[in-house]
């Protein structure tokens, strides 16, 4: 642990960026609201995918476009997450090689709470305008700001071996769970209001941990939120594939964004838990 840095004040901050993280699922993730069941063919077998209902506009699924908008479709938003995730690598990488940020961040501690603000009034925003050009990406990219200069804060808290086995842990988990949601030739039935019963849950569980600071607890939320988080990537990898228009690449990029960084900042409290332990 970096020094002068308490571990009831790590805990906290993490606990604190997970509590915001309800509000943003709460904003993008609209089809948490509704749910339907939609048929598809799978080869000879029919097969049913339980997802959420976005917008009602099923006959403008991306599912049912001609095969090049699929594939632009999927390049557009994987190319945006591409870009997402390695900006805030960077953004991230900066506070292990520049101190004075990490000293700077620990000092003027409410900046931390100004970022996840911030970050929430522009996924607001974000939401708002994603259909508009340049709006969204404009505000797309002072969110990803915002949401790497937040982890940062996380992050520098933490050592760096810790963070960077995490990062390679989390990097492993992700390419498996797209290529099983990408490839596998059948699809996964999750219920997106299930998902979200889940995330009130951990919610509360964080909220709890905000006080009573039990290390018992903080390893109990970091599995929960793994195995939580990995859920969304796949679920929202069948939104992509299966609900969202082409028009929504705002939205599917930030959902699996937003999965990804919960993915590793819980795998964070797991490793740093083990560690302790040891």
């Amino acid at each position: 642990l970096p020094e002068n840095e308490s571990l009831e004040h790590r805990n906290f901050t993490v606990d604190l960026r997970f509590a915001s993280t309800y509000v943003d699922y709460c904003i993008t993730d609209e089809p948490f609201l509704v749910e339907c069941v939609v048929k598809m063919e799978d080869g000879a077998a029919s097969t049913t995918i339980l997802l959420g209902d976005f917008d009602d506009n099923h006959e403008k699924s991306v599912h049912k476009a001609d095969e090049s908008i699929r594939r632009g479709f999927l390049r557009k938003v994987l190319g945006l997450l591409a870009v997402q995730l390695t900006f805030t690598a960077t953004v991230d990488a900066c506070f292990f090689y520049f101190p004075g940020l990490s000293a700077l961040v620990r000092n003027w501690e409410w900046m931390f709470n100004v970022g996840v603000v911030v970050s929430i009034i522009l996924l607001i925003a974000m939401h708002a305008y994603r259909r508009r050009y340049p709006h969204n990406f404009v505000l797309m990219f002072f969110w990803t700001l915002s949401q790497a200069y937040t982890t940062g804060c996380i992050v520098s808290m933490y050592e760096a071996p810790v963070v960077m086995e995490t990062f390679f842990l989390t990097a492993c988990a992700v390419v498996g769970l797209f290529v099983f949601a990408l490839q596998s030739r059948y699809a996964v039935s999750i219920r997106g209001s299930c998902l979200f019963v889940l995330l009130c849950i951990l919610l509360v569980g964080n909220i709890v941990q905000l006080f009573l600071q039990l290390a018992s607890l903080e390893l109990i939320l970091g599995l929960a939120g793994a195995a939580l988080f990995s859920l969304f990537i796949v679920y929202d990898l069948n939104l992509l594939m299966h609900k969202l228009s082409a028009e929504e690449y705002i939205v599917a990029t930030i959902n699996l964004y937003l999965d990804i960084l919960n993915l590793f900042v819980s795998l964070l409290r797991i490793m740093q838990q083990l560690r302790s332990s040891q």
